[in-house]
Protein backbone atom coordinates (compact mmCIF):
# COMPACT_ATOMS: atom_id res chain seq x y z
CA UNK A 1 0.00 0.00 0.00
CA UNK A 2 1.12 3.59 -0.15
CA UNK A 3 2.66 5.01 2.61
CA UNK A 4 3.87 1.88 3.89
CA UNK A 5 7.43 -0.29 3.82
CA UNK A 6 7.83 -2.73 0.90
CA UNK A 7 8.16 -6.54 1.17
CA UNK A 8 8.43 -9.76 -0.66
CA UNK A 9 4.86 -11.56 -1.62
CA UNK A 10 4.35 -14.66 -3.76
CA UNK A 11 1.66 -14.33 -6.55
CA UNK A 12 -0.13 -16.54 -8.62
CA UNK A 13 -2.16 -16.40 -11.74
CA UNK A 14 -5.59 -17.79 -12.82
CA UNK A 15 -7.59 -18.33 -15.30
CA UNK A 16 -11.07 -17.07 -15.05
CA UNK A 17 -13.12 -20.27 -14.24
CA UNK A 18 -10.42 -21.42 -11.64
CA UNK A 19 -12.67 -20.38 -8.51
CA UNK A 20 -15.41 -22.06 -9.73
CA UNK A 21 -14.20 -24.71 -10.98
CA UNK A 22 -12.88 -25.78 -7.56
CA UNK A 23 -16.16 -24.35 -5.97
CA UNK A 24 -14.47 -21.35 -4.00
CA UNK A 25 -16.16 -18.41 -3.02
CA UNK A 26 -14.04 -15.24 -1.11
CA UNK A 27 -15.41 -14.39 2.07
CA UNK A 28 -14.78 -11.30 1.74
CA UNK A 29 -15.47 -9.21 -1.92
CA UNK A 30 -15.55 -11.04 -5.15
CA UNK A 31 -14.06 -13.03 -7.49
CA UNK A 32 -12.25 -12.24 -11.00
CA UNK A 33 -15.35 -10.95 -13.48
CA UNK A 34 -14.69 -11.78 -17.40
CA UNK A 35 -13.62 -8.03 -18.41
CA UNK A 36 -10.36 -8.56 -15.84
CA UNK A 37 -8.83 -10.90 -17.76
CA UNK A 38 -8.33 -8.60 -20.52
CA UNK A 39 -5.19 -6.84 -21.18
CA UNK A 40 -4.92 -3.63 -19.50
CA UNK A 41 -7.40 -4.38 -17.32
CA UNK A 42 -6.04 -7.08 -15.10
CA UNK A 43 -5.17 -4.61 -12.12
CA UNK A 44 -7.12 -6.40 -9.23
CA UNK A 45 -6.16 -8.65 -6.88
CA UNK A 46 -7.59 -12.02 -4.62
CA UNK A 47 -5.39 -12.12 -1.55
CA UNK A 48 -5.63 -15.70 0.38
CA UNK A 49 -6.27 -15.97 3.91
CA UNK A 50 -3.47 -16.13 5.54
CA UNK A 51 -1.33 -13.02 4.08
CA UNK A 52 -5.05 -11.26 4.44
CA UNK A 53 -4.44 -11.92 8.63
CA UNK A 54 -0.49 -12.02 8.68
CA UNK A 55 -0.38 -8.11 6.82
CA UNK A 56 -3.42 -6.91 7.15
CA UNK A 57 -4.56 -8.21 10.62
CA UNK A 58 -7.89 -9.35 9.13
CA UNK A 59 -9.08 -6.31 8.26
CA UNK A 60 -13.10 -6.89 7.20
CA UNK A 61 -12.44 -3.81 5.12
CA UNK A 62 -9.91 -4.49 3.14
CA UNK A 63 -11.71 -4.75 -0.18
CA UNK A 64 -11.16 -1.86 -2.73
CA UNK A 65 -8.17 -0.73 -0.91
CA UNK A 66 -4.58 -0.65 -3.39
CA UNK A 67 -2.04 -3.37 -3.46
CA UNK A 68 0.78 -2.05 -5.64
CA UNK A 69 2.99 -4.95 -6.95
CA UNK A 70 6.48 -4.67 -8.79
CA UNK A 71 5.29 -0.84 -8.72
CA UNK A 72 1.64 -1.18 -10.56
CA UNK A 73 -1.23 -0.17 -8.29
CA UNK A 74 -3.81 -3.02 -8.04
CA UNK A 75 -6.74 -2.88 -6.45
CA UNK A 76 -7.78 -5.53 -3.66
CA UNK A 77 -11.52 -6.78 -4.69
CA UNK A 78 -11.83 -10.25 -2.37
CA UNK A 79 -10.28 -12.91 0.15
CA UNK A 80 -9.92 -16.16 -0.19
CA UNK A 81 -11.21 -18.83 2.18
CA UNK A 82 -8.39 -20.98 4.25
CA UNK A 83 -6.75 -23.75 2.73
CA UNK A 84 -7.15 -23.49 -0.77
CA UNK A 85 -3.93 -22.84 -2.73
CA UNK A 86 -1.60 -25.77 -2.58
CA UNK A 87 1.34 -23.91 -2.15
CA UNK A 88 2.41 -20.30 -0.15
CA UNK A 89 0.89 -17.68 -2.30
CA UNK A 90 -0.36 -14.38 -1.16
CA UNK A 91 -2.62 -13.59 -3.35
CA UNK A 92 -4.30 -14.02 -6.82
CA UNK A 93 -3.97 -12.27 -10.45
CA UNK A 94 -5.62 -12.68 -13.57
CA UNK A 95 -4.09 -14.83 -16.01
CA UNK A 96 -4.12 -12.71 -19.23
CA UNK A 97 -3.08 -15.04 -22.29
CA UNK A 98 -1.75 -12.53 -24.70
CA UNK A 99 0.96 -11.64 -21.71
CA UNK A 100 2.02 -14.94 -20.88
CA UNK A 101 5.02 -16.75 -22.82
CA UNK A 102 3.81 -18.70 -25.78
CA UNK A 103 5.56 -21.82 -27.07
CA UNK A 104 4.74 -25.49 -26.61
CA UNK A 105 7.28 -25.65 -23.74
CA UNK A 106 5.35 -23.84 -20.97
CA UNK A 107 5.20 -26.59 -18.47
CA UNK A 108 4.69 -24.55 -15.22
CA UNK A 109 0.89 -24.29 -15.32
CA UNK A 110 -1.57 -26.67 -13.20
CA UNK A 111 -4.11 -27.67 -14.99
CA UNK A 112 -7.81 -28.46 -12.76
CA UNK A 113 -10.52 -29.88 -14.38
CA UNK A 114 -14.18 -30.67 -12.55
CA UNK A 115 -15.26 -34.49 -13.67
CA UNK A 116 -19.17 -34.84 -15.31
CA UNK A 117 -20.68 -37.39 -13.10
CA UNK A 118 -19.97 -40.78 -13.70
CA UNK A 119 -16.38 -39.93 -15.23
CA UNK A 120 -13.71 -41.76 -13.04
CA UNK A 121 -10.02 -40.87 -13.30
CA UNK A 122 -9.33 -43.43 -15.04
CA UNK A 123 -11.15 -42.71 -17.98
CA UNK A 124 -9.62 -39.11 -17.73
CA UNK A 125 -6.34 -40.10 -17.42
CA UNK A 126 -7.07 -42.44 -20.52
CA UNK A 127 -8.15 -39.20 -22.49
CA UNK A 128 -5.36 -37.19 -21.86
CA UNK A 129 -3.53 -39.97 -22.69
CA UNK A 130 -4.72 -39.53 -26.61
CA UNK A 131 -4.12 -35.83 -25.87
CA UNK A 132 -0.72 -35.76 -24.89
CA UNK A 133 -0.13 -38.05 -27.79
CA UNK A 134 -1.26 -35.65 -30.14
CA UNK A 135 0.49 -32.61 -28.78
CA UNK A 136 3.62 -35.12 -28.88
CA UNK A 137 3.31 -34.97 -32.70
CA UNK A 138 2.35 -31.93 -33.31
CA UNK A 139 5.41 -30.21 -31.66
CA UNK A 140 7.81 -33.69 -30.86
CA UNK A 141 11.20 -31.20 -30.41
CA UNK A 142 9.21 -29.76 -26.51
CA UNK A 143 7.04 -32.46 -25.66
CA UNK A 144 8.91 -35.81 -26.44
CA UNK A 145 7.80 -38.05 -23.47
CA UNK A 146 5.87 -35.82 -21.60
CA UNK A 147 2.06 -36.68 -20.25
CA UNK A 148 -0.52 -35.44 -18.40
CA UNK A 149 -0.87 -37.01 -15.14
CA UNK A 150 -4.32 -36.62 -13.73
CA UNK A 151 -4.27 -36.53 -9.53
CA UNK A 152 -7.13 -36.15 -7.15
CA UNK A 153 -7.00 -32.98 -5.91
CA UNK A 154 -7.30 -34.57 -1.95
CA UNK A 155 -4.05 -36.15 -2.87
CA UNK A 156 -2.87 -33.02 -5.10
CA UNK A 157 -3.54 -30.62 -1.72
CA UNK A 158 -2.85 -33.36 1.22
CA UNK A 159 0.51 -34.91 -0.13
CA UNK A 160 2.64 -35.70 2.66
CA UNK A 161 6.52 -37.36 2.53
CA UNK A 162 6.23 -40.83 2.96
CA UNK A 163 8.53 -40.55 5.84
CA UNK A 164 6.78 -38.13 7.23
CA UNK A 165 3.35 -40.30 6.95
CA UNK A 166 5.40 -43.16 9.33
CA UNK A 167 5.74 -41.14 11.72
CA UNK A 168 2.40 -39.90 11.81
CA UNK A 169 1.16 -42.94 11.76
CA UNK A 170 3.55 -44.11 14.68
CA UNK A 171 2.51 -41.22 16.97
CA UNK A 172 -1.21 -41.91 15.71
CA UNK A 173 -0.16 -45.49 17.35
CA UNK A 174 0.93 -43.81 20.54
CA UNK A 175 -2.49 -41.94 20.92
CA UNK A 176 -4.11 -45.35 20.68
CA UNK A 177 -2.06 -46.52 23.40
CA UNK A 178 -2.42 -43.49 25.68
CA UNK A 179 -6.33 -43.95 24.94
CA UNK A 180 -6.27 -47.53 26.01
CA UNK A 181 -4.58 -46.78 29.62
CA UNK A 182 -6.90 -43.86 29.75
CA UNK A 183 -9.78 -46.09 29.51
CA UNK A 184 -8.74 -48.68 31.91
CA UNK A 185 -8.15 -46.12 34.76
CA UNK A 186 -11.62 -44.73 33.72
CA UNK A 187 -13.02 -48.01 33.98
CA UNK A 188 -11.39 -48.64 37.61
CA UNK A 189 -12.66 -45.56 38.65
CA UNK A 190 -16.13 -46.69 37.58
CA UNK A 191 -16.15 -49.65 39.65
CA UNK A 192 -15.23 -48.15 42.53
CA UNK A 193 -17.96 -45.34 41.84
CA UNK A 194 -20.37 -47.84 41.65
CA UNK A 195 -19.29 -49.94 44.57
CA UNK A 196 -20.32 -47.23 46.54
CA UNK A 197 -23.88 -47.80 45.10
CA UNK A 198 -24.49 -51.03 45.24
CA UNK A 199 -27.39 -50.58 47.76
CA UNK A 200 -28.94 -48.26 45.54
CA UNK A 201 -29.06 -50.91 42.66
CA UNK A 202 -30.52 -53.85 45.25
CA UNK A 203 -33.13 -51.59 46.82
CA UNK A 204 -34.00 -50.89 42.77
CA UNK A 205 -33.67 -54.77 42.11
CA UNK A 206 -36.05 -55.09 45.30
CA UNK A 207 -38.79 -52.65 43.50
CA UNK A 208 -38.71 -54.99 40.34
CA UNK A 209 -35.75 -53.79 38.09
CA UNK A 210 -34.40 -55.79 36.00
CA UNK A 211 -30.93 -56.46 35.53
CA UNK A 212 -30.89 -55.25 32.07
CA UNK A 213 -32.71 -52.16 33.18
CA UNK A 214 -29.86 -51.43 35.75
CA UNK A 215 -27.28 -52.15 33.67
CA UNK A 216 -28.94 -49.46 30.78
CA UNK A 217 -28.79 -46.90 33.49
CA UNK A 218 -25.81 -47.33 34.21
CA UNK A 219 -24.17 -47.21 30.75
CA UNK A 220 -26.12 -44.50 30.03
CA UNK A 221 -24.50 -42.78 32.46
CA UNK A 222 -20.77 -44.14 31.50
CA UNK A 223 -21.61 -43.21 27.96
CA UNK A 224 -22.22 -39.21 29.02
CA UNK A 225 -19.06 -39.36 30.81
CA UNK A 226 -17.30 -40.13 27.91
CA UNK A 227 -19.13 -37.97 26.03
CA UNK A 228 -18.33 -34.96 27.91
CA UNK A 229 -14.82 -36.43 28.03
CA UNK A 230 -14.69 -36.16 24.07
CA UNK A 231 -16.24 -33.12 24.25
CA UNK A 232 -13.22 -31.41 26.41
CA UNK A 233 -11.29 -32.51 23.53
CA UNK A 234 -12.80 -31.32 21.10
CA UNK A 235 -12.91 -27.85 22.80
CA UNK A 236 -9.19 -28.25 23.55
CA UNK A 237 -8.66 -28.72 20.12
CA UNK A 238 -10.97 -25.50 18.78
CA UNK A 239 -8.61 -23.49 20.23
CA UNK A 240 -4.90 -25.11 19.73
CA UNK A 241 -4.46 -25.75 15.76
CA UNK A 242 -2.34 -22.95 15.18
CA UNK A 243 -0.24 -24.84 17.68
CA UNK A 244 -0.07 -28.12 17.05
CA UNK A 245 0.32 -27.55 12.81
CA UNK A 246 3.16 -25.18 14.32
CA UNK A 247 4.52 -28.14 16.03
CA UNK A 248 4.16 -30.76 12.92
CA UNK A 249 5.49 -28.59 10.84
CA UNK A 250 8.38 -27.77 12.29
CA UNK A 251 9.33 -31.06 13.06
CA UNK A 252 9.32 -32.19 9.57
CA UNK A 253 5.70 -34.42 9.88
CA UNK A 254 3.45 -32.49 7.86
CA UNK A 255 4.22 -29.72 4.52
CA UNK A 256 4.20 -26.31 5.64
CA UNK A 257 0.93 -25.56 3.09
CA UNK A 258 -1.35 -27.92 4.88
CA UNK A 259 -4.56 -26.35 6.97
CA UNK A 260 -5.93 -27.75 9.59
CA UNK A 261 -9.31 -26.94 10.92
CA UNK A 262 -11.96 -28.72 12.73
CA UNK A 263 -15.60 -29.71 10.64
CA UNK A 264 -18.47 -32.15 10.79
CA UNK A 265 -15.81 -35.36 9.65
CA UNK A 266 -13.66 -34.35 13.17
CA UNK A 267 -16.45 -33.41 15.14
CA UNK A 268 -17.95 -37.16 14.20
CA UNK A 269 -14.88 -38.95 14.34
CA UNK A 270 -14.73 -37.99 17.92
CA UNK A 271 -18.38 -38.73 18.57
CA UNK A 272 -17.45 -42.54 17.35
CA UNK A 273 -14.35 -42.72 19.28
CA UNK A 274 -16.51 -41.15 22.35
CA UNK A 275 -19.10 -43.69 22.03
CA UNK A 276 -16.87 -46.97 21.32
CA UNK A 277 -14.30 -46.43 24.27
CA UNK A 278 -17.46 -45.61 26.38
CA UNK A 279 -18.81 -49.12 25.34
CA UNK A 280 -15.65 -50.64 25.56
CA UNK A 281 -14.89 -49.41 28.91
CA UNK A 282 -18.14 -48.52 30.47
CA UNK A 283 -20.26 -51.89 29.86
CA UNK A 284 -18.09 -53.98 32.32
CA UNK A 285 -18.45 -51.44 35.19
CA UNK A 286 -22.33 -51.10 34.16
CA UNK A 287 -22.93 -54.99 34.07
CA UNK A 288 -20.81 -55.66 37.40
CA UNK A 289 -22.76 -53.22 39.71
CA UNK A 290 -26.29 -54.30 37.94
CA UNK A 291 -25.58 -57.82 39.55
CA UNK A 292 -27.18 -57.88 42.84
CA UNK A 293 -28.16 -60.36 45.46
CA UNK A 294 -31.36 -59.24 47.14
CA UNK A 295 -30.86 -61.97 50.04
CA UNK A 296 -27.43 -61.31 51.17
CA UNK A 297 -27.72 -57.35 50.01
CA UNK A 298 -31.34 -56.47 52.08
CA UNK A 299 -29.27 -58.31 54.58
CA UNK A 300 -25.76 -57.14 54.72
CA UNK A 301 -25.34 -53.40 54.73
CA UNK A 302 -22.16 -53.30 55.68
CA UNK A 303 -21.53 -55.87 52.20
CA UNK A 304 -23.18 -53.45 49.62
CA UNK A 305 -21.41 -50.71 51.19
CA UNK A 306 -18.36 -52.21 49.91
CA UNK A 307 -19.39 -53.68 46.44
CA UNK A 308 -18.96 -56.78 47.36
CA UNK A 309 -15.86 -59.60 46.74
CA UNK A 310 -17.38 -59.37 42.70
CA UNK A 311 -16.41 -55.64 42.16
CA UNK A 312 -13.23 -56.15 44.14
CA UNK A 313 -12.07 -58.75 42.04
CA UNK A 314 -12.69 -56.74 39.00
CA UNK A 315 -10.91 -53.60 40.54
CA UNK A 316 -7.84 -56.35 40.78
CA UNK A 317 -7.99 -57.57 37.41
CA UNK A 318 -8.07 -54.07 36.16
CA UNK A 319 -5.57 -53.13 38.54
CA UNK A 320 -3.25 -55.71 36.62
CA UNK A 321 -4.16 -54.70 33.47
CA UNK A 322 -3.46 -50.96 33.66
CA UNK A 323 -0.26 -51.68 34.60
CA UNK A 324 0.00 -54.34 31.70
CA UNK A 325 -0.87 -51.54 29.64
CA UNK A 326 1.73 -49.23 31.16
CA UNK A 327 4.88 -51.38 30.38
CA UNK A 328 3.31 -51.75 27.22
CA UNK A 329 2.99 -47.88 26.73
CA UNK A 330 6.83 -47.18 28.15
CA UNK A 331 8.42 -49.97 25.22
CA UNK A 332 5.74 -48.32 22.66
CA UNK A 333 6.93 -44.66 23.51
CA UNK A 334 10.49 -45.68 23.65
CA UNK A 335 9.75 -47.45 20.02
CA UNK A 336 8.25 -44.51 18.23
CA UNK A 337 10.87 -42.02 19.52
CA UNK A 338 13.32 -44.51 18.27
CA UNK A 339 11.39 -44.67 15.31
CA UNK A 340 11.42 -41.02 15.06
CA UNK A 341 14.51 -40.39 15.78
CA UNK A 342 15.31 -43.07 12.53
CA UNK A 343 12.67 -40.98 10.45
CA UNK A 344 14.09 -37.03 11.28
CA UNK A 345 17.47 -37.45 13.16
CA UNK A 346 19.87 -38.72 10.60
CA UNK A 347 20.87 -35.09 9.37
CA UNK A 348 24.38 -35.70 8.99
CA UNK A 349 25.46 -32.64 9.93
CA UNK A 350 22.58 -30.71 9.20
CA UNK A 351 21.70 -27.63 11.60
CA UNK A 352 19.00 -25.61 10.78
CA UNK A 353 19.57 -23.65 14.02
CA UNK A 354 22.66 -22.27 11.79
CA UNK A 355 21.08 -21.70 8.51
CA UNK A 356 18.81 -18.45 7.62
CA UNK A 357 16.49 -18.93 4.64
CA UNK A 358 14.88 -16.49 2.14
CA UNK A 359 14.04 -16.31 -1.13
CA UNK A 360 12.79 -14.48 -4.04
CA UNK A 361 11.30 -14.42 -7.82
CA UNK A 362 14.00 -13.81 -10.25
CA UNK A 363 12.07 -14.53 -13.08
CA UNK A 364 11.26 -16.82 -16.04
CA UNK A 365 14.11 -15.41 -18.22
CA UNK A 366 17.01 -17.92 -17.07
CA UNK A 367 20.53 -15.56 -18.08
CA UNK A 368 18.79 -12.59 -16.08
CA UNK A 369 17.81 -14.82 -13.13
CA UNK A 370 21.10 -16.69 -13.00
CA UNK A 371 22.97 -13.16 -12.89
CA UNK A 372 20.50 -11.75 -10.60
CA UNK A 373 21.14 -14.79 -7.68
CA UNK A 374 24.91 -14.32 -8.24
CA UNK A 375 24.71 -10.97 -7.31
CA UNK A 376 22.56 -12.14 -4.16
CA UNK A 377 25.25 -14.46 -3.73
CA UNK A 378 28.25 -11.98 -3.80
CA UNK A 379 26.09 -9.60 -1.50
CA UNK A 380 25.50 -12.29 1.03
CA UNK A 381 28.61 -13.72 1.10
CA UNK A 382 29.76 -10.34 2.27
CA UNK A 383 27.50 -10.16 5.53
CA UNK A 384 29.87 -10.24 8.19
CA UNK A 385 29.34 -13.16 10.06
CA UNK A 386 27.99 -15.73 7.09
CA UNK A 387 30.49 -18.60 6.81
CA UNK A 388 28.27 -20.02 3.42
CA UNK A 389 26.17 -19.41 1.43
CA UNK A 390 24.39 -20.91 -1.78
CA UNK A 391 21.14 -20.89 -4.15
CA UNK A 392 18.68 -23.73 -3.89
CA UNK A 393 15.32 -24.21 -6.42
CA UNK A 394 13.88 -25.62 -3.53
CA UNK A 395 15.05 -25.90 0.76
CA UNK A 396 16.32 -28.17 2.45
CA UNK A 397 14.74 -31.26 3.25
CA UNK A 398 11.38 -30.28 0.76
CA UNK A 399 10.67 -32.47 -1.90
CA UNK A 400 11.52 -31.83 -5.42
CA UNK A 401 9.88 -30.97 -8.98
CA UNK A 402 9.05 -34.61 -9.73
CA UNK A 403 10.35 -35.28 -13.32
CA UNK A 404 11.24 -38.54 -15.48
CA UNK A 405 14.42 -39.94 -16.40
CA UNK A 406 16.08 -42.87 -17.94
CA UNK A 407 19.15 -44.73 -17.77
CA UNK A 408 21.70 -45.52 -20.73
CA UNK A 409 22.06 -48.95 -21.79
CA UNK A 410 18.37 -49.99 -20.63
CA UNK A 411 15.34 -49.86 -22.69
CA UNK A 412 13.24 -47.54 -22.97
CA UNK A 413 9.81 -47.82 -21.13
CA UNK A 414 6.35 -46.99 -22.26
CA UNK A 415 4.87 -43.26 -21.39
CA UNK A 416 3.26 -42.72 -18.60
CA UNK A 417 5.40 -45.51 -16.79
CA UNK A 418 9.08 -43.80 -16.83
CA UNK A 419 10.63 -43.60 -13.32
CA UNK A 420 10.24 -40.54 -11.27
CA UNK A 421 12.97 -38.38 -8.89
CA UNK A 422 12.92 -35.12 -7.45
CA UNK A 423 14.86 -32.60 -9.35
CA UNK A 424 16.15 -29.55 -7.43
CA UNK A 425 19.13 -27.15 -8.48
CA UNK A 426 21.64 -26.13 -6.59
CA UNK A 427 24.53 -23.30 -6.85
CA UNK A 428 28.09 -24.23 -5.62
CA UNK A 429 28.85 -24.85 -1.98
CA UNK A 430 25.37 -25.97 -1.17
CA UNK A 431 25.95 -28.77 0.63
CA UNK A 432 28.37 -27.11 2.46
CA UNK A 433 25.96 -24.32 3.81
CA UNK A 434 23.50 -26.73 4.68
CA UNK A 435 25.91 -29.33 6.14
CA UNK A 436 25.30 -32.47 4.48
CA UNK A 437 28.44 -34.77 3.76
CA UNK A 438 28.11 -36.33 0.09
CA UNK A 439 28.57 -40.18 0.89
CA UNK A 440 29.98 -41.12 -2.46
Amino acid sequence: EDGQASHFADGAIVTEQWLSTLGVRPVLGRGFLRDEFQPGRDDVVILTDAYWRRRFGADGNIVGRSLRVDGRPLTIVGVLPPNVLRYGADFLKPLVPSSYPPGRDQRDLDVFARLRPGVTLAAAQAELDVLGRQIEAASPSANVNHRFRVIALDKYYASIDPSARRGLVLMLGAVGLVLLIAGVNVANLLLARNATRTRECVIRAALGASRTRLARQLLIENLLLFLAGGGLGCFIAWWSPDFVVALAVGGGYVPDRISVMLDGRVLAFSLVVSLTTGLIFGLAPAWQASKVDLNNGLKDSSQTARGGPRSGRARRVLIVAELTISVVLLVGVGLVTRSLLGLYGNTDGFVPERLLETGSDAGREFEPAIKRWQLALEHARSVPGVEWAAVSSRPPVHGGRQQTFAVDGRAALAPGQEPRAGDILISADYFSTVGIRVVS
